[in-house]
């Protein structure tokens, strides 16, 4: 790995230290301030996912994994991974056998500890939020981001079951997701609100199971998408001695019969 190991460290916030730095990486993106439901979308996506910021290590609002290309601090810590038969429960040393079991198969040294167990780690609450947003309004998640940005959280629901989550209930996801945007918009207007009651983070995970019905479907979708450009492309791109009898014709600073 190109990451560097940095020790594990909870990182729990309150709701107006959550907002304060979520309302600061916003703004710092969009170059104003984010309207009250935007916001609000964005502190409950996190929270609902972190059990309202409590279950944060290391500042990591999205518990993104730090891949092998990544290069900055990590950390590990225990994970349960949706994965696409079943949930799996990871600690550092390893895979388990059930949640809080035995590591069965490889037993990894720590660091680097199991892939699955490595999550970003950053410097504090703000840097975190900056790298949370920008992963977030990144080109691989446009379609979750225009959702954010319209302050919709059905939509963004919508947007994740298109890319394959949810194997299970989405409405078990979507209906505490829409409450917390709730809640936290009354709470940023400064206005009474009833607290949600949250899941805890490996519920929520499990929610977020791939459906592998949907995933094959997209996989099949971009591949029969892909051949036509592919052929079309393969009859508009010109031969080489059509390049080299064109570049005849045009001045250029190359030399003669290179293609540019």
């Amino acid at each position: 790995m190109f990451a560097r190991y940095v020790k594990r460290e909870q990182t729990p916030y309150s709701f107006e230290t959550a907002a304060e730095m979520m309302n600061a990486a916003l703004r710092r993106k969009l170059g104003f301030r984010p309207p009250r439901p935007v916001l609000a979308l964005a502190l409950a996506r996190t929270a609902l996912e972190t059990e309202r910021w409590q279950a944060l290590f290391n500042h990591n609002w999205g518990n993104v994994k730090a891949g092998e290309t990544y290069r900055g601090a990590y950390c590990t810590h225990e994970s349960c991974e949706a994965l696409a038969s079943e949930l799996t429960w990871f600690i550092p040393e390893g895979e388990l056998d059930r949640r809080d079991g035995s590591v069965v198969g490889k037993v990894w040294l720590v660091p680097p500890g199991h892939p699955h167990t490595r999550f970003r780690a950053y410097a504090d609450a703000l840097d975190g939020a900056l790298a949370y947003v920008e992963l977030a309004s990144s080109s691989s998640h446009s379609d979750t981001w225009d959702a954010l940005l319209l302050g919709d959280a059905v939509g963004l629901v919508e947007a994740l079951t298109a890319r394959g989550y949810f194997k299970r209930n989405v409405l078990r996801y979507a209906r505490p997701l829409v409450a917390l945007q709730e809640e936290f918009a009354y709470r940023l207007a400064r206005l009474p609100a009833a607290e949600f009651a949250v899941p805890e983070r490996d519920a929520v995970r499990a929610l977020l199971a791939p459906d592998p019905v949907v995933l094959a479907e997209i996989a099949a979708s971009a591949g029969v998408q892909a051949a036509p450009e592919r052929e079309a492309e393969t009859r508009r791109r010109p031969s080489h001695t059509e390049l080299v009898a064109s570049n005849a014709e045009v001045p250029s600073s190359e030399p003669p019969g290179r293609v540019a």
